[in-house]
Parts: structure tokens; sequence; C-alpha cells
């Protein structure tokens, strides 16, 4: 699973592509890993919400959601963030990884 770094876990996408069934549904957003299995139901849009399970969501949350603060959606569920070769491990902030972020 996750490796510890700075007190942060570094996953990578083959490791969220893993868990993209209950009881864990993972989604990468900005870099950072999200478990949104809480939030599945809640999703206005139904279950189009699964095309992102076990992916990273990005560019389809800033196409639909762009105006919408993540996390007040699902900042509570954040993991940590995604491991990309050569890069340090990201602020915990989101807005300090470029869009489109690709892994």
């Amino acid at each position: 699973m996750g490796v510890e770094k700075n007190g942060l876990k570094e996953y990578t996408m083959e490791e969220v592509s893993k868990h993209k069934s209950p009881p864990s549904i993972w989604s990468v957003y900005k870099g950072f890993v999200y478990d949104i299995i809480m939030y599945m139901d809640y999703h206005l849009g139904g279950s189009i919400i699964n095309k992102v399970a076990g992916k990273d969501m990005t560019m389809l949350y800033n196409k639909f959601h762009a105006y919408v603060n993540i996390d007040k959606f699902i900042g509570a569920f954040k993991i940590d963030y995604i491991k990309k070769a050569g890069i340090s491990p990201p602020s915990l902030n989101p807005n300090n990884i470029p869009i489109p972020y690709k892994p």
C-alpha cells in the first residue's frame, strides 16, 4: 500500500486503480487521492460518478464542476497524494498542482 514520506502517503495510479468497487472507491483530483465511497450516494449526477472509480477525475471534475470547491464536497475523504516520478510530494493545497494533472 502507500509509502509514507514526510508524514504523507504516496500512491501510484496502479494502486488507485485497484480501488474501483466497494468497500473503497478511490479517485484522483489534482494529484490527491480521495476515497469517494461515502459520497457516491449523494452525487447529484447519479451513477456517472462510477466513471472516475480507480481513475484520475481531474479533467471530468473541471469540465462539469469547475465552479465548485472540491474541499466542500469531498475534502474530508482525501487520503493523500499520487506519486509522480521525480516530483516531491505536493503541498496539502491542491491548487498548487497544474491542470490538467497527468500522472
